[in-house]
């Protein structure tokens, strides 16, 4: 029949994932920040500068690999959106919010922000910035 109705799902079926796409945002300062802590120094040549924040970059980008192999891994399973180097260390996921509690607890994890355009849910935010 085309226009049965769906059956109803059965009670030992598992519940569906709660998915939150939140922002994680690290501890390494962002490259901008950097940059603007060494150039304002006026004691650093240009290519000192530059060195310093490609290897800030570095740092950066090996924090967020080893974040986003623990997410996109189970039992976690989420999904990585994109990536922020420049004005902010962070990485934008798609995670069932029951893992929140865990992953803010990573010492990696300055803070975890609910995406407050693309979330179901923007009235929550967690955040270890009190408690670092």
């Amino acid at each position: 029949m085309p226009n049965a109705p769906m059956p109803m799902p059965k009670a030992n079926n598992p519940p569906l994932p709660n998915l939150v796409r939140v922002t994680i945002v690290l501890t390494e300062p962002p490259t901008s920040r950097f940059y603007a802590a060494l150039h304002a120094d006026a004691v650093y040549s240009a290519a000192t500068i530059s060195q310093a924040v490609a290897s800030q970059l570095e740092r950066i980008n090996q924090q967020q690999e080893e974040l986003i192999k623990v997410v996109s891994a189970p039992p976690i399973g989420g999904s990585v959106v994109l990536r922020m180097q420049s004005a902010l260390n962070a990485v934008v996921v798609t995670v069932d919010a029951s893992h929140l509690p865990w992953l803010r607890s990573l010492t990696v994890v300055k803070g975890i922000y609910r995406d407050e355009i693309h979330g179901r849910d923007s009235s929550v935010s967690t955040s270890n910035a009190s408690s670092k």
